[in-house]
């Protein structure tokens, strides 16, 4: 029997899953930029707070943090405003991400300026406390974006902070700026050439309907949900809705739990791993479509 449910617009389906969601989808390419822009310039002045140290530079460490501080702020001002206008919503995930890494910026900024500069804080345990800071950074971002890619980079930067800080050495600064390239510049520009990566889009037969497109989106964000709530929130029948939610599971895309409450029974949904990746992948080849010149698109579009 064909599926009586209207083929959705992407322009429509997006539009839901932002409202839905606020945003919470991969963004981690979005803050490529920011990731080459100041591991680039924080290496660059490890670099040189190690070489001032070593007596081969007569420049103020104070003076190499200020400069640095500098050309970090307004880089990072400029690339959020090409961002934000080049952004097809402003979202709350995107907001949050830029309070982090702000927050982070400034720790680095003081621990660099005022206490590398001034030498209030020991210079070789300045590396060790400044690459704790950056895997914390990552560690929160990684639970936004849902990236595993920045579970591993906060884990590294952990490791190499505790290093640092356990055996501390005249060349810390040299081996943080080593650190900065590895895990910061490496995985910015990894970042940026996978966004620019040709790509042939595919929409899932699965995921393209209203109902069940409305249901992963409702799923993907919360723990689980009773039936009668995913009616409520799709505007379904209990049978097309039923119909609906047999083809999820049997695509292993959503896990079903019965149970009684008050003798009465109730039927919960969980979105799977499976239909998680379904969904994302889903979600950014919209984005793809909407962001792609029409011209651009022909041999692109399947399913």
């Amino acid at each position: 029997m064909p599926d009586p449910t209207p083929t959705p617009r992407p322009e429509d389906d997006l539009a839901f899953i932002r409202r839905v969601m606020e945003g919470a989808r991969e963004t981690a390419s979005d803050g490529s930029g920011h990731l080459i822009l100041w591991g680039s310039l924080l290496a660059a002045a490890q670099t040189l707070t190690y070489l001032v140290r070593q007596g081969e530079m007569a420049v103020s460490i104070t003076v190499i943090w200020a400069v640095t501080v500098g050309i970090g702020f307004v880089g990072s001002a400029l690339l959020g405003n090409r961002n934000r206008k080049r952004a097809p919503v402003n979202s709350l995930v995107n907001r949050i991400l830029a309070s982090i890494w702000l927050g982070c910026g400034l720790s680095l900024s003081l621990v660099g300026f005022l206490g590398q500069g001034s030498d209030s804080l020991p210079h070789q345990v300045a590396p060790g406390v400044e690459a704790v800071v950056i895997g914390t950074a990552f560690f929160a971002s990684a639970v936004l974006p849902n990236h595993a890619s920045y579970w591993l980079l906060a884990a590294a930067w952990w490791i190499l902070g505790g290093a640092l800080l356990v055996w501390p050495s005249p060349v810390s600064n040299l081996v943080i700026a080593g650190g900065l390239v590895l895990f910061m510049v490496v995985p910015g520009v990894a970042l940026r050439a996978r966004r620019g990566t040709s790509f042939r889009l595919h929409f899932d037969p699965l995921v393209h309907s209203r109902i069940r497109l409305s249901v992963l989106a409702i799923l993907v964000s919360v723990d689980d949900a009773e039936f009668t709530y995913l009616r409520e929130q799709v505007k379904a029948t209990d049978g097309n809705l039923g119909a609906h939610l047999r083809k999820l599971e049997d695509g292993g895309y959503v896990q079903v739990t019965k149970h009684f409450v008050d003798r009465k029974p109730h039927t919960r949904y969980r979105i799977t791993d499976t239909g998680r990746q379904a969904f994302l992948g889903y979600v950014d080849n919209l984005e793809r479509l909407l962001n792609t010149e029409p011209e651009d698109l022909e041999g692109k579009a399947a399913g």
